[in-house]
C-alpha cells in the first residue's frame, strides 16, 4: 500500500484529498492484486487493461511501503506480456494498445523497480523492428489515413516514442525518415483540380463508416489524437531535439498557419476547429461556437502543439497566445469546459494535465487552483461511484467498458498519482503533455 512518507503533496492539497488520493490509488492496487494473484485472471485480461496495470505498477512502485507483493504481480504481468508479444497478440507498432504501448510499460517498470533490463531491451527492438518494416509500406502507400500518420497508430506517435526512449545515435535515421515521409503527406495536392493542403483526408479513407457517411467528401482534422496538432507536435518536438532535415521549418510554418487561419474568438477565448470539411475548408469556413476543452480534439491538445511549435519557430506572439490561453481555459466555470467525463481524452483529467504541464513552464496560483478544483471533482465522482467513476461515455451516454489510459479510468487514476509523484513517467508519455 502507499507510504505516506513517500509522497509529495505537489500541490498543497488538503490532507482529506491527499487520504482520498491514496484510497483511490490503494483500491486500484488491491483490485489487480486479486485480478493477477487471487483470481489469476491474467490470461482473461484484455490488452488494454494488462498494459494499463503494468504501467499503473510502474508509476507506483516507488510509493508502496513494501515491494515484494507487487514484485509478484509485475513478474505475473511481464511474463504474460512477453507470452503475448511471442504469440502475436501484441505485434503492431501502435503506440496505444500494440507494442509501442508495451515498450512504455515496461520502460516505466524497469526504470523503477531496477528489473528487466533485457526484456525491456528485447521488447523495444522488436518495437523498432516493426516500425521499419511497416514504414516501408507506408511509403507506397499513397493516401491519406489517421492511422498511418496519427500519433495513436501512425508515425507521429512512433517519432515522439523514439525521440524520448531510444538512442538517437541509433535510431536517427528512423526518425529523419518518418520525418520525409510526413514532409511528403503535407505537401499540397491536387484534389479535383483544387490545389488542397495533403492532410486532407478523403471519404473513403476514413476508418468509420459512420464518419464516411458524415463526411461524405472527407475532412481535414486538426485534433493532437488524429489530425496535423499531433504531427505538428512531432515535428516540433523533433526540431527543437536538433533532428532536422530539410525544409522541416517550412513544414512547421505550413501547419501553424492552418491554425493561424482556422482560429476563431469566442467569448473572449480561443479556439480551433477539431475536424473541417471539405468544403469549410475550402470556402474559409471556421467554428462558429465554443469546443469542447479536450486533449483529443480540443484547446488541451492543440496548445500543447502550438507551445512547442512556438519554440520552433520564435514566435514570441504564439507562446504569449499559449500563455493567455491556458490561463484564460484555467478561470472557466466548469460547465464552461463542455466535458462530460473525467478521463484524458475528453474529460477533466486531460484538463488536470494541462495546467499542469504549464504550470512547469510558468507557475501560476490560477493553475494550481484549478488542479485542485478538478482533482476534487475526480476525488468526488469516484466518492459517488467508485465502480464507474472514471469509466469513459460512449455517444449513447452509457458507460465504456475499457479500462484505458486515453478514454478509460486507468487514465484519471494515473492523473491523480501526477498530483503526489514529482517524476510521473506517464504524463509526457501517453498524453504527450
Amino acid at each position: 500500500m502507499i507510504d505516506i512518507y513517500k509522497i509529495n503533496n505537489i500541490y498543497n492539497l488538503e490532507d482529506d484529498k491527499i487520504d482520498s488520493i491514496m484510497k483511490i490509488i490503494n483500491d486500484t492496487y488491491t483490485e489487480i492484486e486479486s485480478d493477477i494473484l487471487l483470481r489469476e485472471q491474467v490470461e482473461n485480461l484484455d490488452r488494454s487493461k494488462l498494459l494499463s496495470y503494468a504501467i499503473f505498477l510502474g508509476e507506483i512502485y516507488n510509493l508502496l511501503n513494501e515491494n515484494n507483493r507487487c514484485d509478484e504481480i509485475i513478474f505475473v504481468i511481464v511474463k504474460e506480456i512477453k507470452k503475448r508479444i511471442e504469440t502475436g497478440n501484441i505485434y503492431d507498432a501502435n503506440i496505444y494498445n500494440g507494442l509501442g504501448h508495451a515498450s512504455i510499460a515496461m520502460n516505466i517498470i524497469s526504470k523503477n523497480t531496477g528489473n528487466y533490463k533485457n526484456f525491456n531491451d528485447q521488447v523495444e527492438h522488436f518495437l523498432i523492428e516493426g516500425m521499419i518494416s511497416k514504414l516501408n509500406v507506408i511509403f507506397n502507400v499513397k493516401r491519406c489515413k489517421a492511422e498511418l500518420y496519427d500519433i495513436i497508430m501512425g508515425v507521429s506517435g512512433w517519432m515522439l516514442y523514439l525521440i524520448e526512449f531510444s538512442n538517437l545515435s541509433k535510431s536517427e535515421r528512423l526518425i529523419t525518415s518518418i520525418q520525409s515521409y510526413i514532409l511528403e503527406l503535407i505537401e499540397d495536392k491536387d484534389i479535383n483540380g483544387h490545389n488542397i493542403s495533403g492532410w486532407y483526408v478523403k471519404s473513403e479513407d476514413l476508418p468509420f463508416s459512420s464518419d464516411r457517411e458524415m463526411f461524405s467528401s472527407g475532412y481535414f482534422n486538426f485534433g493532437i489524437s488524429h489530425g496535423i496538432a499531433g504531427i505538428l507536435l512531432a515535428l516540433s518536438i523533433s526540431y527543437n531535439k536538433g533532428i532536422k532535415i530539410n525544409n522541416h521549418k517550412d513544414a512547421i510554418l505550413k501547419l501553424v498557419a492552418e491554425f493561424d487561419k482556422t482560429a476563431r474568438e469566442i467569448n473572449n477565448l480561443t479556439y480551433w476547429p477539431g475536424i473541417l470539411t471539405l468544403e469549410e475548408y475550402m470556402n474559409n469556413k471556421s467554428i462558429t461556437e465554443a469546443q469542447r476543452n479536450s486533449w483529443c480534439y480540443g484547446n488541451v491538445g492543440i496548445l500543447c502543439s502550438l507551445q512547442h511549435a512556438a519554440k520552433a519557430l520564435d514566435r514570441i506572439d504564439l507562446l504569449n497566445l499559449v500563455k493567455d490561453q491556458v490561463n484564460k481555459i484555467a478561470i472557466l466555470r466548469r460547465e464552461e469546459h463542455l466535458l462530460n467525463s473525467t478521463v484524458i481524452c475528453h474529460g477533466y483529467s486531460g484538463l488536470i494535465l494541462l495546467f499542469e504541464w504549464y504550470n512547469k513552464i510558468e507557475p501560476s496560483d490560477n493553475l494550481i487552483n484549478s488542479i485542485k478544483n478538478y482533482a476534487e471533482l475526480l476525488i468526488h465522482s469516484y466518492d459517488l461511484n467508485p465502480k464507474y467513476a472514471f469509466f469513459g461515455i460512449d455517444h449513447t451516454g452509457k458507460h465504456k467498458e475499457e479500462f484505458a489510459v486515453l478514454d478509460g479510468p486507468m487514465g484519471s487514476i494515473l492523473t491523480l498519482i501526477t498530483l503526489i509523484k514529482n517524476d510521473s513517467n506517464f504524463q509526457k508519455n501517453f498524453a504527450f503533455i
